[in-house]
């Protein structure tokens, strides 16, 4: 919950709000601070929606995440989609050690069947494999390396004053 939520506050900071930013504005972030090789767009827009949204808003993620339930969602202030990953099932695995894919989509061949969900059988057709321990090092590195976020903050005038409006929200005067 707590990389989660480190990762919605550092796209905050970078738009310059801190309520009401989704899914895009963590894709702002990623694309500016993370590399894009270790998180693609479609693994991004999974672990926002499936996990991201689900534990701010339940306390924890669907057991299964169905994106048909999010295919056409359009977000209202960027009228842009939410999520235009294709249909698919997803379960979840979520690694504490550290993995050289921190985020990962992985499709069947068949659907699988997870083990213990009862009073009611559940399919899935993919899978997120998430390294909760590589996406926490990997926030804290986008912050904190030469090309990241702090060294930005610094030297970009537009960057500096989003982070301000956030710190004004934060501590108003």
């Amino acid at each position: 919950m707590i990389t989660i939520g480190f990762a919605d506050l550092l796209s905050g900071l970078c738009i310059g709000k801190t309520e009401g930013q989704g899914r895009y504005d963590l894709q702002v972030y990623f694309d500016r601070f993370m590399d894009r090789r270790l998180y693609p767009k479609d693994a991004v827009d999974v672990l926002y929606m499936g996990l991201r949204h689900k534990i701010a808003h339940l306390g924890h993620p669907y057991f299964i995440f169905d994106t048909a339930t999010k295919k056409d969602t359009i977000d209202a202030s960027t009228k842009r989609p939410i999520f235009q990953a294709p249909y698919k099932r997803y379960g979840w695995a979520v690694y504490a050690a550290v993995r050289p894919q921190p985020l990962e989509l992985v499709d069947f061949s068949t659907p699988q069947v997870p083990k213990n969900y009862a009073p009611w059988s559940l399919t899935y057709d993919a899978a997120v494999k998430i390294s909760v321990r590589s996406l926490s090092k990997d926030l804290v590195a986008s912050v904190l390396k030469p090309t990241g976020y702090l060294a930005n903050l610094k030297s970009d005038s537009s960057l500096l004053a989003e982070f301000m409006k956030c710190m004004n929200d934060f501590y108003p005067r």
